[in-house]
């Protein structure tokens, strides 16, 4: 996905809260990376998964647990955490929360 214009836009604007689901925006999709902003209702999250390329979550909102290498940690609002590649995580909605996700690296390793 190519970026067709410049914009600006508050971050916690960008996608709203859904009763029970995960609400996604695409900011940009390139084969370096992808940048995408979402917001989880409580309850909601994502299944234990290892991504071949390095991730940074910016929690904007809200309160999330994240398990990581088997050992559990509360983010909330603006803390900013890097999982490196291939390292095994999960995250759970605590409360709803807003997540902006930044993912590093060339999709075809």
């Amino acid at each position: 996905m190519e970026i067709e214009q410049e914009y600006i836009e508050q971050v916690n604007e960008m996608v709203s809260y859904q009763e029970d689901a995960i609400v996604s925006k695409i900011i940009t999709d390139k084969q370096t990376g992808r940048i995408t902003m979402f917001a989880f209702s409580k309850n909601q999250g994502i299944s234990e998964q290892s991504l071949p390329f390095d991730s940074v979550l910016f929690i904007t909102d809200g309160k999330v647990e994240l398990v990581m290498n088997d050992e559990t940690t509360i983010l909330e609002k603006d803390n900013v955490v890097l999982i490196p590649r291939n390292t095994s995580h999960e995250i759970f909605g605590i409360e709803n929360f807003k997540m902006l996700s930044i993912i590093i690296g060339d999709k075809d390793d």
